[in-house]
């Protein structure tokens, strides 16, 4: 089994969108471990505020069959290329101890260390993981950067039942 931590994300009926597709991943993968669901600015003031966390789960796939499932799923709600509205949108941040480029991705995600609304949840929810790459913990990571990160990206936790 490799651990895999992913990144969701919504500006479109948010909450809905990102219920399904934790409800779908639990279906597909079993157990799953999240973080607490953030608010933030798009970074297109027109466009609506997104909804983000964090998940960890485990699967037998291969990188590319995990890719494919999770990019069916964010098909199923509504996405597609060159929409500034994003129904669902999936990222795969880590893929085990993986370091490589995937499908044009860098692997671990580059958004790990230059997002608030990834780094953040990511260090609340495994405050001392090692970044595969950075082998720093992700609570360090995120006590080193937040200042930068938090100075031009706003964002907040949002209660959420799901």
């Amino acid at each position: 089994m490799t651990e895999i931590l992913l990144g969701l994300g919504s500006n479109t009926d948010p909450e809905q969108n990102l219920s399904r597709a934790l409800t779908s991943i639990r279906n597909l993968f079993g157990v799953i471990e999240c973080s607490r669901w953030y608010e933030s600015r798009a970074l297109n003031k027109q466009c609506p505020n997104y909804l983000n966390l964090v998940i960890a789960t485990q699967t037998n796939l291969s990188i590319d069959k995990l890719a494919t499932q999770l990019k069916a799923l964010e098909l199923e709600a509504g996405r597609h290329q060159g929409c500034e509205f994003c129904p669902l949108d999936i990222d795969i941040l880590t893929f085990g101890d993986f370091i490589g480029e995937f499908n044009g991705s860098q692997i671990p995600r580059a958004d790990l260390l230059n997002h608030a609304h990834v780094l953040l949840p990511l260090a609340e929810l495994y405050p001392d993981k090692l970044h595969p790459s950075q082998h720093s913990s992700y609570l360090e990571l995120w006590t080193e950067r937040q200042t930068e990160l938090l100075g031009s990206q706003l964002l907040w936790p949002v209660q959420i039942n799901d």
